[in-house]
């Protein structure tokens, strides 16, 4: 029903009770991703990576992660890349910043950054923003539906090994910068963006 303050209180009650291993594990899923809808309810900035080495909270739906001692979560890509999504509704307008960085790779190439909506290798409901630097496209930032080609033509930029990223999603449009510098301003996707109050 959508009552988060009422939900948490209830997981964590029933955590309270029954501190086996498996009961924990399950209640943790609950129970990490409503304490997270909830900081986010504040309009403040808030920490949004997995902050227990299993991940709670978080579904792995391509590649290998893990998260390091230092907080750093870091992805080792598959076959078909590395896509990690959060259980926690954000809500279809956010602001989302942050920092990636390649770690190694067999031919310098990568591509990363951030998928909202509703993330799934099965669904084609999602949006993602990507950073990208790769022989066919060059060094490139840009909006997609999916995983697929860009709603408009990709912005050209210099995408060194560490990138910073910042993504606004607001009334329907689209904003990002990298590196400080505005690589889309208010884009209205061709698809249009997912709306729901479970997002």
């Amino acid at each position: 029903a959508f009552d988060v303050p009422g939900a948490l209180a209830a997981y964590q009650a029933a955590l309270a009770r029954d501190r086996s291993p498996h009961a924990t594990a399950t209640l943790a899923r609950k129970v990490v991703p409503l304490e997270q809808e909830r900081r986010l309810g504040t309009g403040e900035w808030v920490a949004f990576l997995p902050a227990s080495p299993d991940l709670a909270g978080w579904k792995t739906e391509l590649g290998s992660w893990r998260l390091d001692p230092d907080g750093s979560l870091v992805g080792v890509a598959g076959v078909r890349g590395l896509l990690l999504v959060s259980d926690a509704r954000v809500g279809s307008d956010f602001e989302i910043r942050g920092r990636m960085e390649l770690v190694s790779s067999t031919n310098g190439f990568y591509q990363g950054g951030v998928a909202f909506g509703y993330p799934s290798w099965k669904s084609q409901d999602w949006m993602s923003f990507r950073i990208k630097r790769n022989a066919r496209e060059g060094q490139v930032a840009y909006f997609s539906q999916h995983l697929y080609w860009p709603d408009t033509s990709p912005i050209r930029i210099v995408a060194p090994d560490t990138n910073t990223f910042l993504v606004r999603v607001q009334g329907g449009r689209v904003w990002a910068t990298v590196n400080g510098a505005s690589i889309q301003d208010g884009l209205t996707p061709k698809k249009g963006l997912v709306k729901g109050r479970d997002l």
